[in-house]
């Protein structure tokens, strides 16, 4: 499985982040602003049923009735939403209802029940065509001009359509902001991940330059944060040059070390007197092997070259057509028949001598 990149964790993480934020937000508004506008349909519904109150006058049949001009007209128009109700409440029997507005023709609301003087309770009705209304319902008392007092139930109701209309397109607004404003910030963030993770992606681009060969170690130019690791990769390369340094040179030395006992055995093993020795064939054919692992140490050792890091790509087939050739000159005795099959684009990442040395063991096997 890919491993993602840094800047798409951040940018992942941020994004869970900002859900939640914007998600606790727009909650928040939500509420405050259904409160708030639930608060404005009561605060109305009282205006409303005081308005009937004041508009109320007592009839000589000790009924009370609003005059025929309310000050709110939507009581007098069907089907506008508003709806009014006086009842009386007074005496142990079912309440009677004395007047309804014109705004409850062809609605089925009953808004009528008995209430102490003074208590006021709001109440939530579902409408037979589905619709929600908002009820206020207040208890009051009325002193008659014979003193006599007889109790009423003043009930104001609105229908909540236009409400949730309104909560709906209020909605649809906060998500449309808040989604513009997350992709806004999204977008300022991405551009922000990718300016700040710049110097990671010189160190990953120089890494390969390095593992291709084009780069000895890292260059400068890195924040404060990643000067530490540069500058001790910078060292573990350089000691990693001493060291092949050493290696080269200690392999240069015992190849000479050894160059000249091999040349005094080959000058030995050519005089006549050796040369009818059973074995003296044999004994120049390993001491010319030897002789080949010496010079290819010291061309091993001569070779300049980067770390391990730093050396680019060989191409196989190209690095195995001299060993073929020596493997000819070697064993010309046997008639060697000798055939590569080697695809043009197979490389090999590491030392050319190393290539050669795992070759040639095997043919050579």
């Amino acid at each position: 499985m890919r491993t993602r990149s840094l800047s798409t964790r951040l940018l992942a993480s941020v994004s869970v982040l900002l859900l939640l934020f914007f998600g606790v937000t727009i909650f928040a508004l939500d509420f405050v602003f259904t409160n708030a506008s639930l608060n404005a349909i009561r605060t109305r519904l009282e205006v409303h049923v005081f308005g009937l109150i004041s508009a109320s006058d007592e009839k000589p049949s000790g009924k009370l009735l609003p005059g025929e001009s309310l000050a709110e007209a939507r009581f007098n128009n069907p089907g506008s939403g508003l709806y009014g109700q006086i009842a009386r409440s007074d005496g142990k029997g079912p309440t009677e209802i004395l007047w309804t507005s014109s705004s409850m023709t062809g609605v089925s609301l009953d808004l009528s029940g008995r209430l102490e003087p003074g208590k006021r309770v709001f109440r939530q009705f579902r409408l037979a065509d589905g619709s929600d209304v908002l009820a206020l319902s207040l208890g009051f008392q009325w002193e008659f001009a014979n003193r006599r007092n007889r109790a009423f139930v003043f009930s104001v109701a609105e229908n909540l359509e236009p409400f949730n209309a309104e909560l709906q397109s209020f909605r649809k607004q906060l998500f449309a902001w808040f989604g513009g404003l997350m992709l806004l910030l999204l977008g300022a963030l991405a551009v922000l991940f990718r300016w700040v993770l710049q110097p990671v992606r010189k160190v990953e681009r120089e890494i390969e330059a390095i593992e291709a060969g084009r780069l000895a170690e890292f260059g400068s130019g890195y924040p404060r944060e990643l000067v530490g690791i540069t500058t001790n990769m910078n060292a573990l390369l350089r000691s990693e040059h001493e060291r092949l340094a050493r290696y080269r040179n200690t392999l240069g030395n015992l190849a000479h070390s050894l160059k000249t006992p091999l040349a005094v055995i080959r000058n030995l093993i050519t005089t006549p007197e050796l040369r009818a020795v059973e074995n003296a064939r044999q004994l120049d054919t390993q001491v010319e092997r030897m002789d080949d692992i010496v010079r290819y140490q010291l061309k091993r050792a001569a070779m300049s070259g980067g770390t391990s890091l730093g050396n680019a790509p060989i191409q196989v087939s190209a690095a195995l057509e001299p060993l073929r050739a020596a493997l000819r000159k070697v064993y010309t005795n046997k008639d060697l028949s000798i055939e590569f099959s080697i695809d043009a684009r197979a490389y090999f990442s590491g030392d050319q001598g190393d290539l050669m040395e795992i070759a040639g063991n095997l043919l050579d096997n």
